[in-house]
């Protein structure tokens, strides 16, 4: 996704521990110039959609809770706030994998 003269992408940062958690990358002028993790890392997540809208950063795609169930999840990034949005509660496995705008907008 490109804004403000930058490029962002997403997917997942691996820790030493093995644990993912989905990342954010600021990209300027072909050089990474920011790494913004959506989740503190305590769970295996991934993003795997990034799109920009209204001056935030919307990324979509799994959080495992503590029983394992992958929820659906969307993350928004607001001036550096991240805010975390499950899209489903764990009963079933479930991912976001796309992320489009509302129509219109």
């Amino acid at each position: 996704v490109e804004s403000g003269g930058s490029v962002y992408a997403a997917g997942a940062a691996f820790s030493e521990s093995g644990m993912s958690a989905p990342t954010i990358w600021r990209l300027t002028d072909g050089a990474v110039t920011q790494t913004i993790p959506l989740t503190e890392g305590s769970r295996y997540a991934v993003a795997e959609a990034l799109i920009e809208g209204g001056g935030s950063l919307y990324a979509a795609g799994e959080e495992f809770d503590a029983d394992g169930s992958g929820i659906a999840t969307v993350w928004k990034l607001t001036d550096g706030v991240v805010q975390t949005i499950p899209l489903t509660d764990g009963s079933r496995d479930a991912t976001a994998d796309t992320i489009l705008p509302a129509s219109g907008r």
